[in-house]
């Protein structure tokens, strides 16, 4: 085995390449290839495949009519800096009254540059795993720098100022988001069932990541806004949101 892997090495070192098992695809072709495997995937969430998609139009744009085994590391090196020096595009609303393009003075992020490195990256993986390549090369390209933010602290003041001024639900679903630490969505989707009064509990059953699940002990504060939310109601959404045509309830946004 070690033989045969230093015979691999070699041969890549001076530019022997195997060929591939399967028809060498354009990048395009290989970008719907995965995002239609990622659609029928069931351990892929909406968000993710949503992000998927969003992120794929710049690199298809770029580089679309490449076959996948013509892209280098210089090719990738080249889309990452022509991508942090295009213009970063105007709000839809205003693109689509015809306002303006773009931002003036403004630039795209490292963050969403980041964001299309690692689709590419996921891209030629599939590829790779289809027989398409042998090497993913942008597993070898270093990602642009991210700057970094500080975490804003809001002050007691701030706090108040800011529930008085929210009108309901925003005002219940602030303070949940405060006394629990739980992410907005997590509060969004909270079910009656999800709440152990006698315990003081407020379960979180499923959110963004496997971790998300867990058990929040409940203060004074959030028990008391749930336990007026959920009074008289055994099961459902604590903030319900559209109710359809079968009466299935649909939790707020």
């Amino acid at each position: 085995i070690e033989a045969a892997r230093k015979t691999q090495l070699a041969k890549a070192d001076v530019g022997i390449v195997e060929q591939p098992s399967a028809p060498v695809l354009r990048l395009k072709d290989a970008v719907d290839a995965f995002l239609t495997s990622c659609a029928t995937s069931k351990t892929i969430k909406d968000s993710t495949l949503k992000r998927y998609g969003s992120a794929s139009k710049s690199v298809v744009r770029l580089l679309g009519d490449l076959y996948v085994d013509k892209i280098n590391i210089e090719t990738v090196e080249r889309f990452k800096v022509r991508r942090l020096s295009e213009p970063k595009m105007a709000p839809h609303k205003q693109r689509k009254a015809r306002k303006k393009k773009f931002i003036k003075g403004s630039t795209i992020k490292p963050a969403t540059v980041n964001r299309e490195l690692a689709l590419l990256r996921s891209v030629l993986n599939y590829c790779k795993k289809i027989g398409c390549i042998e090497r993913n090369v942008v597993s070898e390209v270093k990602f642009a720098r991210e700057e970094k933010y500080e975490s804003k602290i809001i002050t007691r003041e701030e706090e108040k100022r800011y529930l008085m001024a929210a009108r309901q639900p925003l005002q219940d679903v602030a303070t949940l988001i405060l006394e629990t630490g739980s992410r907005p969505s997590e509060i969004y989707k909270a079910r009656v069932e999800d709440l152990d009064f006698a315990n003081n509990v407020f379960f979180v059953r499923k959110g963004k990541s496997d971790s998300a699940r867990r058990s929040i002990p409940l203060s004074s504060r959030a028990r008391e806004v749930f336990f007026r939310r959920c009074s008289g109601r055994e099961k459902g959404f604590v903030f319900i949101g559209d109710v359809n045509e079968s009466g299935e309830q649909k939790p707020i946004t």
